[in-house]
């Protein structure tokens, strides 16, 4: 059975790639698109979730700083509020950055930050933490994905986001927002 569907899908690509004017090796074809995907799959994981930052303060009023985006401040009552104005505030950096042309600087491992970087270790302090603040983009590149969820919570967002008047997808995507933005976990102090 998986081989007719592999064999039917060989079939597909071998007659669009004939149509585009592709004449070489579909095998060829197949291997390099595998290799360039595992590549490009490899650097996605080698590469940190986010940008290192410090957080700093007490109840009330917590700070965070982005060693490595210059200025780059951000500060809330809680540390959650904190991280997620982070998360506003680096994604409008990031912005910046480009409409001026500059390239984004690569974000580090909260290993080579700590390990690497004398200017990270003398803001980490006693009632400091290390987190990583994710970048994320204000107007996002989708993909299509296939989800398995529980019936009854499929039930209960269906619930909401029709009393919100949201598609399910988009109130999917705003739930995986907030999460990520207020649940960057601090990685050590």
């Amino acid at each position: 059975m998986i081989n007719e569907s592999m064999a039917r899908e060989r079939t597909r690509w071998r007659g669009a790639a004939f149509a585009d004017g592709f004449t070489g090796d579909i095998s060829t074809l197949l291997a390099e698109t595998q290799t360039r995907h595992a590549e490009s799959s490899a650097r996605a994981a080698a590469r940190p979730a986010g940008y290192v930052a410090i957080v700093a303060g007490k109840p009330g009023n917590y700070r965070v700083v982005l060693p490595d985006l210059p200025h780059c401040t951000a500060k809330g009552d809680t540390m959650d509020a904190a991280l997620a104005d982070a998360a506003v505030v680096v994604r409008h950096w990031c912005e910046a950055a480009l409409d001026r042309g500059e390239p984004l600087p690569e974000p580090r491992s909260a290993d080579e930050a700590v390990h690497g970087d004398p200017q990270v270790v003398r803001l980490l302090g006693e009632d400091s933490a290390l987190a990583l603040v994710p970048l994320l983009p204000e107007v996002a590149v989708t993909r299509t994905i296939e989800l398995a969820l529980d019936v009854d919570l499929v039930a209960a967002v269906d619930e909401v986001a029709e009393a919100a008047g949201v598609a399910r997808t988009d109130f999917i995507a705003l739930a995986l927002e907030a999460a990520l933005a207020q649940h960057a976990e601090p990685v050590g102090t």
